[in-house]
């Protein structure tokens, strides 16, 4: 499932849906056994499709009567302020209560977040570019820069 038209080419069973708008969710889920929730947003859409998402894929997988509801979440996410991990942990909340079996899989924080915020470090880019690139990162700095000597 996207929210793409499948790509020229493409050989697999492939349902275009929205989890912002949860048009298509519907048609996407039916037939299916297992989901696996991986979509996520770290933009301003984050509570849109991560948090209000997750509960319309819910809904559409318990009319489908789907078997299995797999998240996908970070590992620590309880212990940091960020809005978007606030929204990962509401979306596990959900999934915990969505009334079908679940497993919520917190695997590690991808390498690129590493790598975006190291090249926010104080100094390399300009102020301007890092609130871009990284809106949370003039934050991290501020909060947690003695620790990045470990790196």
């Amino acid at each position: 499932m996207s929210r793409r038209d499948a790509p020229a080419g493409i050989t697999v069973e492939w349902a275009r849906a929205s989890l912002e708008t949860g048009e298509g969710l519907d048609t996407a889920v039916a037939g299916t056994e297992v989901i696996i929730h991986a979509a996520s947003s770290s933009t301003r859409r984050a509570q849109q499709v991560d948090v209000v998402g997750t509960e319309r894929l819910l809904a559409a997988a318990h009319r489908a009567g789907v078997g299995h509801f797999i998240y996908i979440s970070i590992v620590g996410i309880e212990q940091v302020p960020f809005p978007y991990y606030r929204y990962k942990l509401a979306a596990e909340k959900l999934v915990e209560a969505g009334g079908v079996p679940w497993s919520i899989l917190r695997t590690t924080q991808f390498h690129n977040l590493l790598d975006l915020l190291l090249h926010c470090w104080p100094g390399r880019r300009s102020s301007y570019q890092c609130r871009r690139i990284c809106p949370f990162s003039q934050l991290m700095w501020a909060r947690w820069r003695p620790c990045w000597w470990m790196l």
